[in-house]
């Protein structure tokens, strides 16, 4: 009897084999703490690369499709726009630069030229030079001031378009610099606020010989 027992109670302590194997057939697999380290390290390798690659992918789509800043430079003027923006040149400007819903055209005059044909002279202020572009050319509009800046604003009809005009003024080395953002009618109050932005992102550097 007594060794009747030790042999149950060796029994129960052993291993059982049979219920693994129908573990095993039922798909569920037996693992080793070794296996569990080896199989991490594969899914790592796998995983990390996939990662980086689709981190990578983001990025690019970032800077292809969302616009970001972007510094466009005509002699010492400096403006900030958008990734969207190309500069364009056209001879009727000292340049333009170019987006899918805003044209921004630059002229600069200097001030000996304009005192020339003009009322202007080296005191004359943005307000007067705006004054006089809205005398030549018959604008209905008056000079307003946002942030210190002068500017004008009108609407413009052209080949039965019609497009929103607003010109920032600048005065600086011995001229008058008047950049003019233009967009179509209907996108006026949408793309208000970024003339402004790029009016105000406007600045004079100095050269260094």
């Amino acid at each position: 009897m007594e060794e009747e027992k030790n042999q149950e109670e060796i029994k129960e302590n052993e291993i059982d084999i049979e219920a693994i194997q129908n573990q095993t057939l039922r798909g569920d697999v037996v693992v080793y703490p070794g296996d569990k380290k080896r199989n991490l390290k594969k899914a790592l390798a796998i995983i990390i690369p996939s990662v980086v690659v689709l981190i990578g992918c983001v990025i690019a789509l970032y800077f292809l499709l969302i616009p970001h800043s972007k510094t466009f430079s005509y002699l010492e003027m400096e403006i900030t726009l958008n990734s969207d923006f190309y500069e364009k040149s056209n001879i009727n400007y000292a340049t333009t630069y170019q987006s899918d819903d805003m044209l921004v055209t630059l002229t600069r005059e200097t001030i000996d030229e304009l005192s020339e044909v003009t009322y202007l002279d080296e005191n004359s202020t943005c307000t007067n030079y705006l004054n006089l572009l809205i005398d030549s050319y018959d604008l209905l509009c008056s000079v307003r001031d946002e942030n210190g800046i002068k500017y004008i604003e009108y609407y413009k009809t052209i080949s039965g378009i019609g497009y929103f005009c607003r010109g920032y003024a600048y005065k600086h080395n011995g001229a008058f610099w008047f950049i003019q953002m233009i967009c179509f009618s209907e996108d006026t109050n949408e793309l208000k606020p970024k003339m402004q932005e790029y009016a105000v992102s406007v600045k004079f550097v100095r050269w260094c010989f």
